[in-house]
């Protein structure tokens, strides 16, 4: 079964010391039109996209976290 990857978060130090945090995501939009097209009556289309909008969140918050912990 082929994969594709829908949510990342990579967190990384630089060579100056500081931390880097990058959140990469598929858009819900392009969620849901590929899935549309490779099965119009897939029915987690909507709870796949939910799940992805959640992940995009929580990683704001951590990425928020990270900056403050890293200024103290």
């Amino acid at each position: 079964m082929a994969e594709a990857k829908l949510f990342e978060l990579t967190v990384n130090i630089n060579s100056d010391g500081k931390i880097i945090t990058q959140a990469n995501y598929i858009e819900r939009k392009t969620l849901v039109t590929a899935l549309d097209g490779w099965k119009k009556d897939y029915p987690n289309t909507h709870v796949i996209g939910a799940v992805v909008e959640y992940l995009k969140k929580v990683s704001h918050a951590v990425e928020e976290d990270v900056a403050k912990l890293c200024r103290s």
